[in-house]
């Protein structure tokens, strides 16, 4: 906004509030209930997940959307097997 610009009295705070609204929006999804849990999906930047929070009676955890030692163990995997078949084109 320029500084010249007419903003009316309240405007801007109510402007600013919507903003923040769907910044919280982009990071937070809307509460999903499944079987007496409440889940809230949890991305950054709206893009990329990062995992969920659960929300029971007895607890509230995140569990992340991605296992990083199920991932590195996957890469390791898929670097060897690359690894064991490039060495048998080359034989």
């Amino acid at each position: 906004m320029e500084d010249n610009e007419f903003v009316p009295r309240g405007a801007e705070s109510t402007r600013d509030g919507r903003v923040r609204a769907a910044n919280v929006k982009r990071v937070y999804g809307d509460p999903i209930e499944l079987r007496g849990r409440t889940l809230v999906p949890v991305a950054r930047g709206g893009v990329v997940p990062l995992g969920v929070y659960e929300v029971t009676h007895d607890r509230t955890r995140f569990v992340p959307a991605h296992d990083l030692r199920r991932l590195l163990a996957a890469a390791l995997a898929g670097l060897a097997v690359g690894y064991v078949l490039g060495r048998r084109a080359e034989d």
